[in-house]
């Protein structure tokens, strides 16, 4: 995997020049491309470096005293390498990875697992893309539990604000989720949409909602004292992925929408099943706090609908 990401990050644009580009206007790098571009690194910083793109997709779930034990380096090392490429700390570090990740995946194209080849018919690759789309929902339909999707919804109806935290395709699925709430009268915050993580988390209080949604889980795990933050403060947490979390931050939450685990966090180029798997069961969820009252719903989104040519 670590020599097949390496080969793919080179291809990209950013990694063949962009990116140095970028640092000297002062814009951050991918956390990607300054592993593999190791500017100013120690010897110690190359072999982390190596370790971390050879083993991308454990390392986001990793502690930073097991990745200094792996690595045979320390954690003052690990803190140390990770501010050079960007982050503010490990913690942050394995949210930026996990990011970049999910971002490389949505732009890398079609997967190889849709059976493509060169040459192929338009009707051939139609054909593969709704395969994976009818599996992403049938494998969604039978592993969301009804009875927390009903309870979750409920949760949201009651709601005064929901914060909804996503990352990569993540993120995108949390827009269109936002979007959907908007259409019943339900206010929402988008954590990562300006950049104020802490911003939108010290804005949850008693009676709102936070909705964490990570196809893989090592969002809502590297996202752990927001979790606990929001939790604090009286608002129910609500997460939808396809993770095996802990117990401990499985605990936090009070709903959990698992999602099937059909895709790799890095072993696809294309997230096909993954966001589908996303929009299926947040578009069901909305779909069910629309049911709970329709009276009230039909009413509320008649009063907010728009012009048919923002449509």
């Amino acid at each position: 995997m670590g020599r097949a990401l390496v080969s793919f990050v080179q291809k990209q644009p950013a990694a063949r020049g962009l990116g140095w580009a970028f640092l000297s206007k002062g814009m951050a790098m991918a956390v990607l491309e300054a592993l593999i571009a190791r500017r100013d690194f120690t010897k110690t910083d190359e072999a982390l470096a190596d370790y971390i793109l050879e083993h991308a997709d454990e390392v986001v779930r990793m502690s930073v005293a097991e990745l200094a034990e792996r690595t045979y380096t320390s954690g003052a090392a690990v803190n140390r390498l990770c501010r050079k490429v960007g982050s503010d700390g490990y913690r942050a570090f394995r949210v930026d990875l996990t990011t970049d990740l999910e971002r490389r995946r949505a732009g890398a194209g079609v997967s190889a697992d849709l059976c493509v080849s060169t040459g192929q018919s338009s009707v051939d690759t139609m054909t593969s893309v709704a395969s994976v789309f009818r599996k992403a929902v049938d494998e969604t339909f039978s592993t969301v539990s009804p009875m927390e999707l009903r309870n979750a919804a409920s949760t949201i109806l009651r709601s005064g604000r929901v914060v909804l935290y996503g990352g990569g395709d993540s993120a995108v699925a949390c827009e269109q989720f936002a979007n959907d709430l908007k259409r019943i009268g339900i206010v929402s915050v988008t954590a990562y949409q300006y950049g104020g993580l802490w911003s939108a988390t010290r804005m949850a209080r008693k009676g709102d909602s936070a909705l964490f949604v990570s196809y893989s889980g090592a969002l809502i795990e590297g996202l752990s004292d927001h979790v606990r933050a929001v939790r604090d403060a009286g608002t129910k947490v609500i997460y939808v992925t396809s993770g095996e979390l802990d117990a401990a931050t499985k605990h936090l939450c009070d709903h959990l929408l698992q999602l099937p685990a059909g895709e790799d966090i890095v072993g696809s180029a294309g997230t096909f099943f993954s966001q589908m798997t996303l929009r299926y069961a947040l578009s069901s969820l909305y779909a069910t706090a629309y049911s709970i009252d329709t009276e009230t719903n039909d009413a509320h989104r008649a009063s907010v609908v728009s012009p048919d040519w923002t449509r």
